[in-house]
């Protein structure tokens, strides 16, 4: 479904008097990487080695300096008017917090709504059928359409996001650190959730997280990034069980260590 080959991408971080640049950080250093229907990629990492900025760039949020990313075989950065219209609906992303990706002056199911109204559907009918559907899919109700933002909890929040995400039936998800800003007790709950999602929606989803107790109960596959590179892929029970590269040992140690 996805497939990245030789990427780059350097951030400018500082410049002289002239604008000209005096340092740059390579944030993503020649990464290939596949992500195959209806599978889980996990991507972990520490903070800053690039996890997110993979992201942005597989999302078409930002460009690249060099290389090419393919979705059905397509190059995302050659897409017309139109591909890219498509791309947007069949590609969506779960935010890290639930706090700040909801607009608080807004009922949720407004919320919902502008969804389906920026990419085209104007039937109050229909809108109202996929709301519901959606929301009773993440364990919500009807009455909490009614509500605002402000009236839940991080957990149902992330439900609400993760409602919204799934309303235009998306093809491929990026999840990026989606239990990390809630209660232990909460993330089971959730990472369960989408657990159920994925085979009720087929989708594939690239999983974001530094928590490799997180990763090893949701995902198929594994890749370790490491200042920009990745320096691992494998099946999670290789990856884990067989560690290769002294990063990733590394890593995986300081669970032990924790725990």
């Amino acid at each position: 479904m996805i497939e990245i080959k030789n990427i780059y991408k350097e951030f400018i971080i500082e410049k002289n008097f002239w604008g000209k640049p005096l340092r740059k950080l390579q944030a993503l250093n020649n990464i290939n990487l596949n992500i195959y229907d209806n599978e889980i990629l996990a991507l972990v990492g520490e903070s800053g080695s690039g996890k997110s900025t993979l992201a942005r760039a597989v999302l078409r949020l930002i460009d690249i300096d060099r290389g090419k990313i393919f979705y059905n075989g397509k190059n995302i950065f050659e897409f017309n008017k139109i591909e890219l219209l498509n791309f947007r609906k069949e590609v969506q992303i779960i935010f890290q917090d639930p706090y700040s990706s909801l607009n608080p002056k807004y009922k949720i199911r407004r919320i919902l709504e502008e969804v389906l109204w920026v990419h085209g559907l104007k039937c109050k009918k229909e809108i109202e059928y996929e709301i519901d559907r959606v929301i009773a899919n993440v364990g919500l109700n009807k009455n909490d359409l009614n509500k605002y933002p402000h009236e839940f909890s991080g957990g149902q929040k992330q439900r609400i996001v993760i409602a919204r995400s799934l309303l235009l039936k998306p093809k491929f998800l990026v999840a990026d650190e989606p239990v990390s800003a809630l209660d232990v007790s909460v993330q089971a709950q959730i990472l369960n959730l989408l657990l159920d999602l994925k085979d009720y929606y087929k989708f594939s989803m690239l999983f974001i997280s530094h928590d490799l107790s997180v990763v090893y109960y949701i995902a198929d596959r594994v890749a370790v990034m490491n200042k920009g590179s990745i320096v691992e892929i494998g099946e999670k029970q290789e990856v884990y069980e067989s560690p290769k590269h002294d990063y990733t040992k590394k890593l995986l140690k300081s669970i032990f260590e924790i725990s």
